[in-house]
């Protein structure tokens, strides 16, 4: 093969740009430099859009759903006396009604029967006693209320007759006094002092059946009030006598039919005993989880996020003043997505509103929440709304976990990423009580 020569050029399909200059030749085409620039103009104007796009500001919060009324929910039954568990006839997962038998005992003392009738004969014996108490304090209430009034009438004629003979006294005390003071000297020395004794006698008496009727009133009056006084401490101690008596039947009978029954309707959620298990007064039996169709979501919410949550306001006759925050909820088990910030195109979550929060923290700093089911209205593409509700039992259970986003002010996506990157806390309404008592002071 022939030598190139050193003149040859070594590309030659690189030699029209030969003659260019540096710049010349990294430079990109017109096209491509007007499609750069059109990327980079739309990028931007789609950042400035997303800017000034709507956010709902909102606290995470979880939780679990549980029962709104505290007597439906999960209720531990407890053996009532210490013994051992004979027959067992539920099982876990198993429907129940109120009364209905869960299992039957054997009381480990065989003499408590016999002990406690023994105490039962006792308290009757206390009850015949305080009854007659009772009914000898009623008599001699009625003896004093019947003879009061004619104790004072008495004491009231006493008064009366010293009264007539005390004025008797009076005029004879002037006709004295008249003929005493007369220059002809009608009425001895002697005369006027028997006289004047006399009135002042008769004064003193009159002062003496006064004070009598007084005392007879005061008198009778307390030995009402000792009377009533007594007789209410008899029926006090026949009220207690009477509730020791049926405590003590109630037992009675219970060991009698040494038998647990199911307090509510419910279903069986966890069996902790077998027959032939050993028992002491008041140990886990079984758990009854009651029906029902009242649910809430109970969630925990830090402290800084406590101000910021509304509760539902109502007025004495149960009227709604305030809605609560609104709430956005995922229920485990079904599959969601949530847009926090968007509630509008969130997937498989379900509304709630802020019914309650708890007056003080758990100890932790942290605050319950209870949520309501709100439910949420669809406008369809045909212009129908449809209503979503919660799920409902029994597929919806006490215990089930959810994850909650409470609702709290719309803001432009802008604010919210300057707040976000700042670190302020997220904005509060002029409705909030806690921005009007900041005003006010």
């Amino acid at each position: 093969m022939a030598k190139a020569s050193e003149s040859d050029p070594a590309m030659p399909m690189l030699d029209h740009l030969a003659d260019l200059s540096c710049k010349q030749r990294t430079q990109l085409p017109a096209s491509l430099r007007f499609l750069n620039r059109v990327l980079v103009a739309a990028f931007c104007a789609v950042l400035l859009g997303l800017a000034f796009l709507p956010w709902q500001q909102f606290v995470t919060a979880n939780g679990k759903v549980i029962a709104f009324n505290p007597l439906e929910r999960s209720v531990v039954v407890e053996a009532p006396l210490d013994g051992r568990v004979l027959e067992v006839y539920v099982s876990e997962g198993q429907a129940v009604k109120q009364g209905q038998i869960l299992c039957r005992l054997a009381d480990n003392d065989p003499e408590l029967l016999t002990n406690l009738q023994r105490q039962l004969s006792d308290l009757e014996e206390q009850r015949a006693a305080a009854a007659a108490r009772l009914e000898r304090i009623k008599g001699q209430v009625a003896q004093v209320e019947k003879a009061m009034p004619q104790a004072i009438a008495m004491a009231q004629k006493q008064l009366d007759a010293a009264e007539f003979t005390q004025k008797a006294a009076e005029l004879q005390f002037e006709r004295v006094k008249s003929l005493f003071e007369d220059s002809r000297g009608l009425a001895s020395q002697r005369d006027f002092e028997v006289a004047t004794m006399n009135r002042d006698k008769e004064t003193a008496e009159v002062l003496k059946a006064e004070a009598a009727l007084i005392k007879t009133e005061l008198d009778n009056n307390a030995a009402l009030e000792s009377l009533n006084a007594s007789m209410e401490s008899a029926r006090s101690d026949l009220k207690k006598v009477d509730k020791e008596a049926n405590e003590l039947r109630s037992k009675i009978n219970q060991i009698g039919r040494l038998v647990v029954e199911a307090p509510r309707d419910g279903a069986i959620v966890r069996m902790q005993v077998n027959e032939g298990t050993f028992l002491k007064s008041g140990s886990p039996l079984c758990t009854i989880v009651p029906d029902t169709k009242n649910l809430v979501v109970e969630m925990w919410i830090d402290g800084n996020d406590m101000p910021l949550v509304r509760e539902r306001l109502t007025d004495a006759d149960g009227k709604v003043t305030r809605k609560g925050s609104i709430a956005r909820l995922q229920f485990e088990g079904w599959p969601a997505i949530q847009f926090a910030g968007w509630p509008s195109v969130a997937i498989g979550t379900f509304g709630g509103e802020v019914i309650f929060v708890d007056k003080a923290d758990n100890g932790k700093g942290m605050f319950r929440v209870l949520v309501e089911p709100v439910p949420d209205r669809i406008t369809r593409f045909d212009g129908t709304e449809k209503v979503v509700n919660w799920p409902e039992a029994p597929v919806m259970r006490q215990g089930v976990l959810s994850q909650g986003w409470i609702l709290l002010e719309r803001v432009p996506l802008w604010f919210e990423m300057w707040r976000q990157i700042n670190g302020f806390p997220p904005v509060i309404s002029e409705d909030n009580p806690i921005v009007k008592q900041v005003k006010s002071k």
